[in-house]
């Protein structure tokens, strides 16, 4: 019988090693309590691993069916049994426990990140960033996006689409705990899950400190004057309140945001940071993964990737230039992991597995 050390290098582990690492440098320098960390590893997992069984929930319905019209009649019991036994025979489940660990510890982490090590670079960038958009544009981003685009409902859309359009990513790591445990895009797409959150959205978002336009009046004063974008945004969240419309979560949010700010302990979802654009930088991952397995994907995903730049900078989120930084980066990562694909996940290789995997969204 082959070695599981064969057939799962270990080499396989280093999202996991690389997100162990991550915790270790925040949490040592933020002087923080280890329970403040776990406490956060726990609030993530409980919001987090129901998604899990959800994604499993609708593959094993998926496999049913594919069953089903390939007259391969299994119970719902022996599809289970028939994934958990092969994913032990593997590597004892490994691959499969991965990706939950890896994201909550991530999350938990920069979450840590944000609101105690961030903060002691300060925010210096962002008259610097203003001045690039200005120089790319002609003008502030913001105000191209609302001349192409005034109305307020408009905003309504964009305001009530911009956090939720994050799901996919999070759906996309649920995946990965079901695809071929080989599966290079599956190793890629978890590496440079990890590097975005740990370089990219730390190490990037230390050197280049910038709070963003709409933190602009708290944190800078007239100094790079973006009032003319959150009195705005505020004049259309009055309006759109007072037709019945729920308003811009976005301004209540950022109020939360600079709420917290400068408070002790550690909050959920706490922390303000501009450069580079995470959610944008997320967004071209999932899209660099996604076009990978299918290229046709791309006619649907560039626009996705494009409406949630176009709404970073309409909610006064982002400078234009954040988010071309984040995507720029996050390609960059996509690119790098390939050089590092254990040998055992290239197809051609003499010690690639086929894949054992009963639940797979391919």
């Amino acid at each position: 019988m082959t070695r599981l050390r064969d057939r799962y290098p270990l080499s396989s582990g280093t999202p996991l090693l690389v997100a162990a690492c991550y915790a270790l440098a925040v949490v040592v320098p933020a002087h923080a309590p280890l329970r403040e960390w776990v406490e956060l590893v726990f609030f993530y997992a409980r919001n987090m691993y129901p998604i899990w069984l959800l994604v499993g929930v609708v593959l094993l319905l998926i496999q049913m069916v594919r069953d089903q019209r390939s007259g391969n009649q299994r119970s719902m019991q022996s599809i289970v049994r028939d994934f958990a036994g092969r994913h032990w025979d593997y590597d004892r489940g490994f691959s499969f426990l991965m990706p939950p660990i890896v994201a909550t510890m991530l999350l938990a982490t920069y979450n840590m990140f944000k609101q105690r090590v961030l903060p002691s670079a300060g925010f210096s960038l962002d008259s610097h960033l203003a001045a690039v958009d200005r120089s790319m544009f002609g003008t502030d981003a913001w105000q191209l996006t609302h001349s192409w685009f005034p109305s307020p409902w408009v905003t309504q859309a964009i305001d009530i689409l911009y956090h939720p359009l994050f799901f996919p990513m999070t759906i996309s790591i649920a995946l990965c705990s079901f695809m071929a445990p080989q599966s290079e895009v599956r190793f890629r797409y978890l590496l440079g899950y990890t590097l975005l959150w740990s370089v990219v959205g730390s190490m990037f978002a230390f050197l280049m400190p910038a709070a963003g336009p709409c933190f602009d009046y708290f944190f800078h004063g007239n100094e790079v004057d973006f009032r003319p974008l959150t009195d705005l945004l505020a004049q259309q969240h009055a309006y759109l309140k007072s037709v019945g419309a729920p308003g811009l979560y976005s301004l209540s949010y950022q109020e939360h945001l600079l709420s917290l700010f400068g408070s002790d302990g550690v909050a959920l979802g706490g922390g303000i940071s501009a450069i580079p654009s995470l959610h944008n930088g997320m967004t071209a991952l999932f899209v660099c993964a996604a076009i990978s397995w299918n290229r046709k994907l791309a006619f649907v995903l560039i626009p996705y990737s494009l409406i949630i730049w176009f709404g970073s900078m309409h909610l006064g989120w982002h400078y234009g230039i954040d988010g071309i930084v984040g995507n720029i980066l996050a390609i960059a990562c996509w690119m790098m992991t390939r050089s590092v694909v254990p040998q055992a996940y290239q197809q051609g290789s003499p010690r690639y597995r086929p894949d054992p995997t009963v639940l797979s969204p391919a």
